[in-house]
């Protein structure tokens, strides 16, 4: 492996981490709100979900230098989207748009979220190329 696919790897270890952390934030909250009743608790943990998609726009730098340039492009455009739309969320302050982030309407239990989706369509651009 070179030192740009090593580098492209530990770069999406790090997505995946990141779509790890949100899923127990996600939990936590759900668990705050209805094991506990604690309605202070899922605003709190919803806010720091949002504030992590937020923060997934720091791995644009790195995605555009070590991608491909139309993936990189793609996935530059996506991560600044969950970023945008987690800060919507945050500026509304409704904890429903906070908590329905990275799940279409469609969504089902047990399948993956718009995050884990993206990962997954990135690697398999980056494996294309």
């Amino acid at each position: 492996m070179n030192a740009d696919n090593n580098g492209m790897a530990s770069l999406l270890g790090e997505l995946r981490n990141d779509a790890v952390r949100i899923r127990t934030i996600e939990q936590d909250a759900n668990s705050a709100l209805h094991a506990s009743g604690d309605k202070d608790a899922y605003e709190r943990l919803l806010r720091e979900k949002c504030l992590a998609m937020q923060s997934l726009g720091r791995h644009i730098p790195r995605l555009v230098e070590l991608a491909p340039e139309t993936v990189g492009e793609w996935a530059a455009e996506e991560l600044d989207g969950f970023g945008a739309r987690a800060g919507q969320a945050l500026s509304v302050g409704s904890t429903f748009f906070m908590s329905a982030l990275l799940y279409p309407d469609e969504y089902q239990e047990g399948q993956d979220n718009d995050l884990e989706r993206f990962i997954k369509e990135l690697e398999k651009k980056l494996k294309q190329q």
